[in-house]
């Protein structure tokens, strides 16, 4: 029976260590961290040839500092990019950024097909200098155009 309760009263302290660990991943970093987080797009215009669907529209990525610090930085030190199969759609210098604060990179596409346009639109934040992002594994997000072309069927007008 005792061996019963010390192996549940470990298996208890493993859950709660194994719980303790994933809350502390979820919280920010206890550091300046610009983010990519979030895709959006606006201003959606279909047109419709037979069977061929082409869109003119705004893509926005988000910048976000998800970090608990300031990020700080000289004007020019970083940038974000928005690329299409590696040809850049829009560049945007983006500014320091306090706690939680956020940017914006806006690119706009026009007659976009996903069938013969590009397959993956790529948004990367570039530093011309190391130092103040604490997490580089966020700085970039992509969308293919499998994923991207459903949401934006229906969504223009």
């Amino acid at each position: 029976m005792s061996r019963l309760l010390n192996s549940s009263v470990r298996a208890v302290a493993l859950a709660a260590a194994v719980l303790a660990v994933a809350a502390g991943a979820a919280q920010a970093a206890d550091c300046a961290d610009p983010a990519i987080t979030k895709f959006s797009y606006e201003k959606i215009v279909p047109t419709i040839a037979g069977e061929l669907a082409t869109y003119n529209f705004d893509f926005v990525a988000t910048i976000q500092n998800v970090g608990t610090k300031d990020y700080t930085s000289t004007a020019g030190a970083q940038s974000a990019d928005l690329t299409a199969d590696g040809t850049a759609v829009a560049t945007v210098d983006f500014p320091s950024l306090a706690a939680g604060a956020t940017t914006e990179l806006r690119g706009k596409v026009k007659g976009w097909s996903p069938l013969d346009g590009a397959q993956k639109f790529t948004a990367t934040l570039n530093y011309k200098a190391e130092g103040g992002d604490c997490n580089a594994d966020n700085n970039t997000m992509s969308v293919s155009a499998e994923d991207l072309e459903p949401l934006l069927r229906g969504q223009g007008g």
